[in-house]
Formats: structure tokens, sequence, C-alpha cells
């Protein structure tokens, strides 16, 4: 059953036809006339005999070495040219680029010896050229231009191989003998001009049978071939015999072209890769690309697909080698199946030694499905390619192709996780082997990508621990036959002699909770737990302590009063080094515990946890040279502990709807004048607080949406503020920017703030940040209408990084910043400006905030809009600096309005609305 299931894979394979080169695509048409070549495929000598070797391998194992001898290939190849064109090619040439040497890039017979590890001989002779009866335009245009894929293809061959049974003795090349005669199993053919392939108009090279098209053209009664000499299966008999014997030609044919390129006019000879390729479908191998398409299928990996055209698909003459399926396959390498847990296993690399290691689930030996690893270098036929490191394959015998980007039957698992082999038309990168260019040194079912079947059920398949790439490599190998612990966290609890809290602080003593995770089915029993602590803060008990969890379970112990806090331990998160015995492995984690109430605390609100904008604020804090509290943003207000913080640090995120609740913003109004200092950092906080009518707008952040920032996503720093003269200029976006801003704000600024930015523009843009100080208890907060995150950590213009930004508002909470405090109007600006009324809207007050650089009258005076005067609000002698006025507009009807501002001989003007 298991021979049956075997045949009828390789029978229902995708079209045997050569890959194109990339930006070349058959047409509709050609498309379905190959579906209509692997319908109709029929699996050959030579294909049922690399069969029968992989099942005496699968059978017997390495002892099969004793009754396998290495197989013997001497194929004629015929070289034809069309009745209307010549060839610029002699076949010497052909025969010392295909088979004899020397060739510098190596032959045909030598990449299969090294692929095979000389279990196949590859080998043939050319001959010709011959000249067929008919023109290229007939075996091409194949009824409509088809590419020779309907007939032409097959005609050109059967005319080829009897203008050549003329001359040659076929006899030369029988491989097989039986009661029907001696028989030629195999021919490759060379046409004249280019390949379809490649962007010519010519035969796209593929490998098929003459048989059905020899019938067709018998009944026919075509004067081009004796019909007497066509047996009734299809097969041909030449005029030759071996011993007395008729010679028969099986009719399993593979066609290449001469030239290399896309012009049938001028080229070089074609390299071998696309015979290299071919002959692998007559060893009974399917294509591994994508045939329709959509995705690069297995890439530059495989000479059955993009690697035809060598490692980095720029080598024709050097093709990569075979995958590791392919060479189990056609019986070169019995896979070591892995059955139970393997540290350290050396894995060489396998253009030198046969070396593959097979991976069933759980480690049964049964099924369809499993993962082959390999060792991949930069060796010989693989020099080219993109990078080197263990291929790690997901195989699916009960699948016919590659078309399914979802489920292949050879799918590469790409260490990057990025899936472009899947997602995309290209053919591979130094992100596919691992480690590879993402550093990747783990594959199980919990890495990304991960060893889940198809069927989304664990198969327990791990490979971890993997060496950096080399000729020998190494990994631990596992299938689930013992326990296996990915986690252990961490939680210091409060002991018996606290002051009960909720945290273990200095000069405590603490509880500590343990939680143990183990994804394999076996138990881990009484482990030993080792606990050590990096920092001289803590003392742990060391008396010995055990664990155990259930196979597939997590476990929770607590250990009573062992964790000791020294008096000058300081709050924030402490590292454990913990380690768990099995039998067979020592289990390291380092999870963190806090201790006390770190005086930062980092707020998180956002929706999207992927983007990991809480691990860029933990980050950036730490810069700062502390530690800060991560804490996701919950309804359980009094779970912050603000009593016992003095800076809060809120971010949104992506987040655009009920960003800060009335309650969390009264704790935070609560917290500033209580002396807490507050940065808030997000986009659409004021547009939300306008949305929802929220008086926080007035009473948290003391400003109110204008508009979304939607083009440009500069901020410029206002040069007589504090804080805006040392963030001079900050982008958004950039290398190492969290890209998540859709939507900033741009904000109108109340009288009882100080703007800190302008978008766009440095003079006129909208503002975008603004800061206040409580002046009784001294509390402060930062408003910026947009992302910390959003800016670059990295800078090379000389812009302001994330880390500079937050500091420098880190900076003013302590004093080390110098922001004048507005309200005493000591903050001189650098020219006269006039501020946004606020609120705007009104009703039926609203104030007008204003800067003059010099002492000097001023004149604020209101217009209605057919520029009447209404009223004049101010018109004295007032100081150098900020100052504000309140414009009563009770006795006024709504409508909007003009206001202006008159110093000196400048005047600026902007317009309110009083809405009743």
């Amino acid at each position: 059953m298991k021979k049956l299931l075997l045949t009828l894979l390789l029978t229902t394979s995708t079209l045997f036809a050569i890959i194109p080169q990339k930006n070349i695509k058959p047409t509709a048409k050609q498309m379905q006339l190959m579906d209509e070549i692997r319908k109709s495929y029929s699996e050959g000598f030579w294909a049922e005999k690399m069969k029968s070797r992989f099942e005496t391998v699968k059978k017997y194992g390495n002892r099969s070495q004793e009754f396998l001898f290495p197989d013997t290939v001497f194929a004629p190849v015929l070289f034809g040219k069309y009745s209307d064109k010549t060839e610029l090619h002699s076949v010497p040439a052909f025969q010392q680029l295909l088979f004899s040497g020397p060739n510098p890039t190596g032959t045909v017979t030598d990449f299969y010896k090294e692929c095979s590890y000389n279990q196949l001989i590859m080998t043939g002779e050319c001959l010709g050229w011959y000249k067929v009866p008919r023109t290229q335009d007939y075996y091409v245009k194949d009824g409509e231009r088809n590419a020779g894929l309907s007939y032409g293809g097959r005609d050109f061959t059967i005319d080829l191989m009897i203008e050549a049974d003329k001359t040659i003795n076929y006899a030369k090349y029988v491989s097989k003998i039986d009661a029907e005669g001696a028989h030629v199993t195999l021919l490759a053919t060379y046409h004249t001009g280019a390949d379809a392939a490649s962007g010519a108009d010519n035969i796209w090279s593929h490998r098929w049978n003459i048989r059905d098209r020899l019938l067709t053209r018998k009944s026919q009664n075509d004067t081009l071939i004796n019909k007497n000499r066509v047996l009734s299966n299809g097969k041909y008999i030449t005029n030759d015999s071996l011993n007395g014997v008729r010679v028969i030609i099986d009719g399993d044919y593979c066609i290449q072209p001469e030239l290399r390129g896309s012009n049938n006019s001028s080229g070089s000879m074609k390299p071998i890769g696309v015979l290299a390729h071919e002959l692998g479908h007559i060893f009974g191998l399917p294509d591994l690309y994508d045939t329709d398409g959509t995705s690069g299928g297995i890439g530059n990996w495989c000479v059955m697909s993009g690697g035809s055209y060598g490692g980095d698909g720029s080598h024709e003459g050097t093709p990569a080698q075979f995958s590791a399926w392919c060479k189990e396959k056609l019986g070169w390498i019995n896979p070591v199946n892995i059955s139970s847990y393997i540290p350290s296993q050396p894995i060489q690399y396998v253009e030198k030694y046969p070396e593959l290691y097979k991976f069933y689930p759980k480690g049964i030996v049964s099924g369809n499905e499993y993962f082959l690893v390999e060792n991949r270098q930069k060796k010989g036929y693989d020099q080219y390619l993109l990078e080197s490191g263990l291929l790690i394959w997901h195989i699916d015998n009960s699948i016919s192709s590659n078309s399914n980007d979802s489920r292949r039957k050879v799918d590469l698992e790409q260490a990057d996780g990025l899936r472009q082999l899947n997602t995309s038309t290209g053919r591979g990168d130094a992100g596919d082997p691992y480690p590879g260019s993402s550093g990747n040194k783990t594959f199980d079912g919990y890495s990304s990508p991960n060893s889940i079947s198809y069927l989304n059920q664990q198969t327990y398949a791990g490979i971890r621990k993997i060496s950096k790439s080399d000729t020998i490599m190494f990994a631990s190998f596992d299938v689930g036959t013992r326990p296996y612990i990915v986690k252990i966290n961490a939680e210091l609890l409060e002991g018996d002699s606290s002051n009960s809290n909720g945290r273990v602080d200095a000069g405590e003593k603490g509880n500590l909770k343990l939680s143990i995770e183990n994804i394999y089915p076996f138990s881990l029993t009484n482990s030993k737990i080792v606990i050590t602590s990096p920092t001289t803060d803590m003392v742990i008990d060391t008396a010995l302590l055990k664990i155990s969890v259930g196979g597939l379970s997590i476990a929770e112990s607590t250990y009573k009063n062992i964790v000791y806090v020294k008096p000058t331990a300081t709050s924030g998160r402490k590292t454990l080094n913990i380690s768990a015995e099995s039998n067979e492995e020592v289990f390291r984690f380092t999870p963190t515990v806090m201790v006390g109430f770190p005086k930062f605390i980092l707020l998180n609100a956002d929706s999207l946890a992927t983007e990991n904008v809480g691990g860029r604020y933990e980050n950036i804090v730490k810069t700062f040279g502390t530690d800060g509290e991560l804490v996701t943003l919950t309804e359980n207000l009094s779970s912050l502990s603000l009593k016992n913080r003095t800076v809060l640090v809120f971010f949104s995120g992506r987040k655009k709807s009920n960003i800060i609740s009335e309650a969390l913003g009264d704790s935070l109004i609560a917290f500033i004048k209580r002396g807490g200092n507050v940065f808030l950092s997000g986009q659409n906080i004021a547009e939300d607080f306008k949305q929802r009518n929220s008086t926080l707008s007035t009473r948290l952040i003391k400003s109110s949406f204008n508009a979304n920032v939607m083009l440009g996503r500069t901020l410029y720093g206002i040069p007589s503020n504090g804080m805006g003269a040392i963030l001079t200029q900050m982008t958004l976006g950039g290398y190492n920017a969290t890209p998540n801003q859709t939507s900033p704000d741009e904000l109108n600024v109340s009288a009882a703030a100080m703007p800190i930015f302008r978008w766009n523009d440095a003079t006129t843009g909208g503002y975008g940040g603004v800061w206040y100080k409580d002046q009784t208890a001294n509390g402060k907060l930062v408003f910026w209408s947009f992302g910390l995150e959003a800016i670059p950590d990295t800078v090379t213009d000389g812009t302001v990084t994330s880390s500079k930004a937050f500091s420098t508002v880190m900076g003013w909470f302590n004093g080390l910043v110098s922001s004048p405090d507005f309200t005493k109007n000591n903050l001189i600006p650098g020219k006269i400006e006039l501020l946004n009324n606020y609120p705007n809207p009104f009703n039926p007050t609203t104030t007008i905030k204003f800067g003059i650089p010099i002492q000097g009258n001023v004149r604020i005076k209101i217009y209605d809009l057919l520029g009447r005067l209404v009223t004049t609000i101010a018109n004295e002698e007032y100081n150098a600096g900020f100052h504000s006025v309140t414009f009563d507009a009770t006795q006024f009807a709504s409508g909007s309005y003009i206001y202006k501002l008159e110093a000196g001989n400048k005047s600026i003007t902007k317009k309110m609305v009083l809405m009743k």
C-alpha cells in the first residue's frame, strides 16, 4: 500500500517543465497545457528505478548499501535544428559542457555525482546536428503559439529521433532488456535557439513522453513516420538491434534549448542548470516551484525549483543541489529518524556528507507529514547560496504539488518567520536558513515559525540551541519524549512580617511564588530548583527546593519567607537566576520580580500589543538611568498605587476612543495636585475628549482638539519655551520608530498652559504639545498630542531622538530643565504672539493669551465679520512677556468674530466662534 501511495504521489505531481526566469510568466493557455502534461505524464523506467531504490533504502536502512550499487545512465543527447534555422555551437562543445569536461563550472555528470554521493553516474553522448523536416514556427506555434507544449515539443523529438536513427546506433544506449526488446529508456533533445522559459519565442523546456503523439500521428497516416515501427503502446522500434534483439525507444524525453537568454539568433551555450532540472523529472521528481506563479515555491534552495538558475538565481552553470526531500526520494540519503531527545547533535554539511534528520510527530514513524533537517553550506554546487545554515523542511506527502501556499508538498520553514517564499514571488534570502540573518536558533511548537502540523496539532518536533553556521553545526533534537520546561515565572509576595502595602519593600522578607510550564506530555517529578540573585539587593534561602509539574501542564508553588530584601535595596524589577533539573537537561531562566513601588509607572493603553510599544518605553526609561514599572491600563485604578509614585508616563499607541476615562483623568489631576508629574503621549487624546464632550480638555490637558495632522510630521520647538529650546526639531517616523501614528492632533492651547511645539512650520504651525505646573503642589503635566514612540532612536539629520526627548521631559520634572513659570509673566517671546483663544467655540467667555517682546501699549479689539468694531477688551501698557485677557460675550449674538492684537506697528488677527 505504501508503495502504491508513493506511486500515486509522484504520478500526480505538478508540471514537469523548467521554472521560468524571474519576470517571465507563461500565458493562461500555456499553463493549461502544462496541466495537461502533468495529467498524462508517465513515470518511465528511471522514475521506477529510483523509486525502487527509495523503497529499498527505506526498508533496509544503512544495510541497503550492501546490495545497492551506483546507477549509471548513458543517454543519447540529440541536437536538432529546425529546417529554417542553423546552429551556433558545435556538438563537441556541448559534449564538453555537459558530460566530458573540462568545464570550469562543472558538468551535469559532476553535478549528479556530487548530489548523489557517487550513487548516480549521469553520462551521455551528444549527437547531431540533425535537421528536422519542419520549421521553427511549426514546432513552436503548436497550433496557437503554445511554446511547443501542445504537440510541438513532442513532434520535434519524434522527428529528431527518426532522423538520427538513419545514422546512429541506438543499441549503445540500451538500459533494459525484456521480452519486448532492448529499451532505450531516455532521450535528451536540444533545439536551436533559446528557451521560452527565458522569454524567447521558442519551445518551453519540459519533460514528457512521445507515446500518445506517436499513436496519433500513426492514426493520421503521417508520412514522416513509418507506422510499422510504432507499437500499440506508442513505443518506437528503431532500425538497430542488440545481439539480435530489436532496440525500442520507450519515448520518455526531456527537451532543452541551445542558447542562453531570450535571443534565438545569438548567445552562449545554455548552461547545465536546465538539463539538471529536467533530468530530475526523468528520475521521478516533481516541480517544487509554485506552478501557478503566485509565490516562489521553495525558491533557489533546490534545483527542482529556482535553484536551476543557481543558489542566487544568477548562475545557471552552477545549479543549487537537490533539497533534502529530493535526496530522500531518490534513495541517496537514508534520514535518521529522531525518536528521543538528543542534546547537541553534530550535523555535517550535506554537500559532502549524506546526512539528514527526520522528525515525525512524537517521534513515531507513521503518516505523510514530517520535518527534515539538513546543513547547507556554500560548498560545491551550493557555492552561490544566499546564506548557509540549517534548512528545516516541512513535508506532506499527501499533497501532490507546491501550488497551495498554505499547505505544500515540500515547504521551507523560513527562519525569519516572514514566509516570503509563500507570500511573494521572491526566491529566497539570507533570512531563510537557521540561524540566518534573523539569528533564530529555535524551531519548535512555540517558535516562529513553528512545528505545528497542518491539522493544527503539536508534533513536538524541536530543533533548539542551533549553533552558528559552519560545516559542522550543532543542535538539540526533541520529539516530545521527555518533560520540557519552556517557562518559569516568579512573583515576590508579602511574607509573614510585612507592612501589608501589597509589595515586599526594602528590609522585608517575602514569599516566592513560582509558575512552571511543561509543554511536553511527560511529567517532571521532584525537580531540584536552584535560585540565586545576581544583585546584592536580595538574599535567597539556599535550602533545597523541589517542584513537580505534569505533562502539558502549568504548576504553581509558593516558598515561604525565602527572600530577604536588604534595607539598602532600591525599588524596581530584580532579576533571579532559576534552574530546574530533569534527568536529561537543566532548564535555566531569568525571571524578574518587583521590589517595592518604583517611582516611575508606565501606563500602557495601547490597543495593539504586537508593536510592543510598552517595551519601547521601558527601554527609553532605562536610557534615563532608572527603572519603570510597566502596567497595562485597567479599570482598577487603585492597583496603580499612585500614592507611591512620583512620575506617571501614559501612552496610548493606536488607541482612538475612550483613551482616558473620566475616573482615570480625575486620578491624574489628583496626582498632579499632590505634587506628582504626568507625561501624556498619544494621538487622538484631545480629539477623543472633544468627541465625548469631556471636561478633561479643560481640567487635565488644558488644551483642546483643533484638527488632525494628516500631512507632514515634523515638530519645531518654540524657542522661547525651555523645552522647545532643547527639542528644536523632531520628526515622526524613520529608523527604529514605531509606525503607528495615523492621526496625531493639532491643539488649541488655553491660557492655563504653555505650548511646546508647532507642527510642520516653526512660525505659523498649529500646536503639538503643552505643559503646565500646579502652583500649589508643584505637580507638572506634559502633554504631547502624538506618540513619543514614533520618534526614532537613531537619527543622522541632527533632529532629536526619542531618548533625548524623554530625558528632557524628565529633566523638567526633576528641575534639571528650566521651563519658566508662565503664570509669573517672566517668559519673554522673541516677537509678538497671539495664541488661539480658549475655549473655542465658547459661551459666554473665552480667554485670549498674547505675548510681547518689549514693554508697550497693547490693544485687543473685537470685530464682526463685516469688519465693524464690536468692542475693545484691552488698551493699556503691558510688560514684556505673556499675558491673558478674558472676553465676556454675554451681550453679543452667536456667530463668528475677529479678534485683533495691536502692539507698536505690528498686528495679528484670529477668528473665534460664539455659540449660545
